[in-house]
């Protein structure tokens, strides 16, 4: 029994510090995208890409966003390997100041959905 415990309190560290590695093949470009200032009722759009580098078929199932302000838009397509694909975000700046929203993104190849941001700062126009 003391052995037991001493492997556990030997082996428990790195079990804790373990950080998940994405092994479905989808390697997106970019994650994350700051607007900076965006004019009060002027859409802010960013298209987010990936490249499929899998040997299989890639194929976006669903594309959530984290509420109605945000519309997403995607590659509706099967993507082959090694091909590039997107999901276009449109944030619609109706509401001044600071915001940060979600884009949930589950593809085929992962059972672990990608979460893309959209950041900036709506202001009214000078």
């Amino acid at each position: 029994m003391k052995k037991l415990t001493t492997l556990l309190l030997l082996v428990l560290p790195f079990l804790t510090n373990a950080q998940y590695v994405d092994t479905s093949g989808v390697e997106w470009l970019k994650t994350e995208h700051h607007f900076g200032k965006v004019t009060l009722d002027s859409p802010a759009t960013y298209k987010f890409k990936f490249v499929n580098k899998s040997k299989k078929t890639a194929e976006i199932i669903s594309v959530e966003a984290s509420c109605g302000c945000t519309q997403p838009t995607w590659t509706q397509t099967m993507i082959l390997p090694g091909d590039t694909a997107f999901v276009e975000a449109t944030y619609n700046s109706k509401v001044e100041g600071v915001f940060k929203k979600q884009v949930t993104i589950h593809t085929n190849l992962s059972p672990f959905p990608t979460n893309l941001f959209l950041m900036g700062e709506v202001v009214k126009p000078k």
